[in-house]
């Protein structure tokens, strides 16, 4: 007799939840809307972003159609929604970061390189199209996070080596 009125418990437990929709997919709420601005000059997938100050967005990187790392930095435009090149890295790369730093120029970090993963740092300027590299990081990584700090320093942390290991290590850049 327990197990029917667990078995009958059961199958009112299923019915109230599908009757309150929580089993069931429900259809997305409209919440604001989708709007063409047309496609890019040069197509570009694993890339990274960064929105300028000025109302712009910078696509900085990526790769190609082929597969191949690109280092077109495109921007964006918001006010026109328009794409132009914006300058050009001095790697080509994918799966890095780009992170607006408080001046204006953006950090570029690690990605994939030539096949390699790199250890690369390069500051991006907006304003001249330019790239510098700045530094080198302890260790290869590809597919990490960069967050910009208070301070205006960066974190960069995990992502994956050459080996394709998960990196537990982080440290902080100071531009």
């Amino acid at each position: 007799m327990f197990p029917k009125r667990v078995g009958w418990l059961g199958v009112f437990l299923v019915l109230a939840a599908v009757g309150s929709g929580l089993l069931l997919a429900q259809s997305p709420q409209q919440v604001g809307t989708w709007v063409g601005v047309g496609a890019a000059d040069n197509p570009f997938g694993n890339g990274a972003s960064v929105d300028l100050t000025d109302g712009r967005t910078l696509i900085v990187g990526g790769s190609a159609p082929d597969g191949a790392p690109t280092d077109v930095v495109a921007s964006f435009d918001t006010a026109t929604n328009e794409f132009a090149i914006a300058g050009t890295l001095l790697s080509a790369r994918t799966e890095h970061t780009a992170t607006l730093l408080k001046d204006g120029r953006v950090l570029v970090t690690g990605g994939i390189t030539n096949g390699l993963v790199s250890t690369d740092i390069e500051l991006f300027d907006p304003s001249t199209g330019a790239s510098t590299l700045v530094a080198q990081m302890a260790e290869p990584r590809r597919g990490h996070v960069a967050a910009l700090l208070q301070n205006g320093s960066v974190l960069i942390a995990g992502g994956y080596t050459t080996e394709n290991v998960v990196l537990q290590s982080a440290f902080i850049f100071d531009p």
